[in-house]
């Protein structure tokens, strides 16, 4: 027997604090690494039931505004079926929206 879950019960519970807490070690990486650029947030979906695509959305973020970005991976990660990105890696600044992103345009990428 198979059963799926309603849309509206598909939401998930979110730790908050956590999400601050990654957020702002990315910022506080990126700002020890004296490069300039910026950090992107990413998030991608399916609903599994109808196959319906959700997104994708992505925002780029000035290095210190660890809350703005926490505050928008909080927003997305209450939709369901949604799962969000921060990669480990600064940008550089002028990135066209809707481009994808290549090894030339970054910076730095975090080793771990």
């Amino acid at each position: 027997m198979t059963v799926h879950a309603r849309a509206e019960m598909a939401t998930p519970s979110i730790d908050e604090h956590l999400i601050e807490q990654h957020v702002g070690m990315l910022h506080c990486l990126a700002g020890a690494s004296s490069v300039e650029g910026v950090l992107v947030l990413f998030a991608v979906g399916e609903n599994p039931v109808t196959g319906e695509k959700v997104g994708p959305y992505a925002l780029h973020f000035n290095i210190g505004d660890a809350k703005g970005m926490a505050d928008q991976a909080k927003a997305w990660a209450r939709h369901a079926h949604v799962n969000v990105y921060a990669p480990f890696a600064v940008f550089r600044k002028g990135l066209e929206r809707g481009k994808r992103a290549r090894k030339q345009t970054r910076w730095l990428t975090c080793p771990w």
